[in-house]
């Protein structure tokens, strides 16, 4: 999506607004929970991060705001409600758990 939005930026084409608009589509027909549930090598995990988690995520859907049209501003409501559920605040900073669903174990992520 990173890319087709890039492409689309730099070119015009329809097609990578498309591509990223399809895989958009998917993405957020996938989000049936808090975080998605990523399936890496037969185990479900709720990651934060940017590897294969929600961070990645809900930074292509926010960097193509533009493109969700009436839809944008509840995906962004939706990603901010998660980012502050999920938020672990200490002296006024805040982090988030590597996993979403376990509390404990590795240090936070910025």
């Amino acid at each position: 999506m990173v890319a087709a939005l890039e492409l689309w930026r730099r070119t015009g084409e329809e097609r990578w607004r498309d591509a990223w608009l399809d895989s958009a589509d998917w993405l957020l027909g996938e989000w049936h929970e808090r975080v998605w549930v990523q399936d890496l090598y037969g185990e479900k995990r709720r990651h934060t991060g940017a590897g294969h988690g929600f961070a990645s995520n809900a930074f292509v859907l926010l960097a193509g705001r533009d493109l969700l049209g009436d839809g944008a501003n509840e995906v962004t409501s939706r990603i901010r409600d998660v980012l502050r559920d999920l938020a672990v605040e200490q002296d006024g900073v805040a982090q988030w758990l590597p996993l979403a669903d376990v509390a404990t174990g590795r240090r936070p992520v910025q």
